[in-house]
């Protein structure tokens, strides 16, 4: 076998190092593998951020139900008033600054909710 060659065997080897079987040895299903672990990678990539933003939704979905109000009249109130906060801001507010959390509701509500000005 030439130097370049076992050179490049040698580099995906090490990348498939504690692999189980063939995979982690023999030059083919050293790719294979290494193939579908990036397909993997790339899955969870998405599924992760899939995940997370179903999580803030809930967060704030289920902080707002506290205020009697549901997540999709929050949303519609912040955006009528121009108040641009994603949905990963308005969860760590909810968490960590309920007061403030609430604060906002007043103000972005105060129709709905019918307090005095």
């Amino acid at each position: 076998m030439p130097q370049s060659r076992k050179k490049r065997h040698k580099r995906l080897r090490v990348l498939a190092k504690g692999y189980y079987g063939r995979a982690s040895n023999v030059h083919s299903p050293i790719k294979q593998a290494l193939i579908k672990r990036h397909v993997y990678n790339t899955f969870s990539r998405k599924l992760r951020k899939r995940e997370s933003r179903a999580l803030w939704n809930r967060t704030v979905s289920e902080n707002v139900n506290t205020y009697s109000l549901n997540y999709s009249t929050l949303i519609h109130l912040l955006n009528s008033q121009h108040i641009s906060l994603n949905r990963k801001i308005l969860s760590e507010l909810f968490v960590y600054e309920p007061k403030s959390a609430f604060s906002l509701i007043t103000w972005a509500g105060r129709r709905l909710l019918q307090l005095p000005q």
